[in-house]
């Protein structure tokens, strides 16, 4: 297909909405630039073909951890998306295991010249949306199993999307960190994830939450608050860590936090 421009000066691929560039585009691109943005190709919705990347779509099977407690450990996830477009544009990333098993993905992102964004996050329930401005994204997974049954390690589908979009929202992001059985007057210590603003710990003994110490420390490892699980959802502000106290004297404690991330 030529790729010269029309009498009219407009590249003549510049209204085929179903085509994605390759950066052999790049020229045609700096040259619409330099002529103030006039001929600068657009797909129909008028969006700037330079915002579209480069893999939009993708499934495929990633690692399944079963039994996962703890934090997400980022070396065993599989990588499943990495993709660039010429420009930057507000992106839409929505990922979903078709057997509705949850699953842990690292989201990166860069805008641009600038520091790259980076966001552990579960998809419960088998989904996850994540809203943010981006040039070059990379996504890697790795699934929970089914159930957290014990047994040989098994291999979920995650599939990913990409979608331009002047306006998204982050939905049901979250990061989920278990620990189970601790001792009687033992501590356990969690950093604060990237974009957390509130915290809920759960325990599989409800009547053992009004025994459970919630405390968050600051950089310096002071005291900043303290509450007890039963008391429900706290704002982190800006905690370094969370701490888990078990206070009960005698009795073991199981335990879940939940991280609910803000919009990014």
């Amino acid at each position: 297909m030529a790729r010269g421009n029309n009498t009219a000066g407009i590249p003549m691929w510049a209204n085929q909405s179903n085509r994605f560039p390759d950066f052999t585009d790049r020229e045609a691109f700096a040259d619409a630039h330099a002529q103030g943005g006039k001929n600068a190709p657009v797909d129909g919705r008028g969006i700037p073909m330079a915002t579209k990347l480069a893999v939009t779509a993708f499934a495929g099977p990633v690692t399944a951890i079963l039994g996962r407690t703890g934090t997400p450990v980022v070396a065993t996830m599989t990588e499943l998306v990495n993709t660039e477009a010429a420009l930057t544009f507000p992106r839409i990333v929505t990922m979903r295991s078709p057997g509705a098993v949850p699953f842990d993905a690292r989201i990166e992102w860069t805008a641009g010249g600038g520091r790259a964004g980076d966001v552990i996050a579960t998809g419960a329930g088998g989904t996850l949306q994540f809203f943010c401005v981006a040039k070059t994204v990379r996504i890697s997974a790795a699934s929970w199993g089914h159930g957290e049954l014990a047994g040989p390690v098994q291999n979920d589908i995650v599939q990913v999307a990409i979608e331009d979009g002047l306006y998204g929202q982050t939905q049901d992001l979250h990061r989920i960190e278990m620990g189970f059985n601790l001792a009687p007057g033992a501590v356990q210590d969690f950093p604060v994830p990237p974009y957390a603003r509130s915290v809920t710990v759960a325990s599989g003994n409800p009547a053992a939450r009004a025994n459970i110490l919630v405390a968050l420390r600051s950089v310096n490892n002071a005291l900043m608050a303290a509450f007890n699980a039963s008391d429900g959802v706290v704002p982190v502000g800006a905690a370094e860590t969370i701490r888990i106290t078990n206070n009960d004297a005698v009795q073991l404690a199981n335990f879940m936090l939940d991280f609910d991330l803000g919009y990014c």
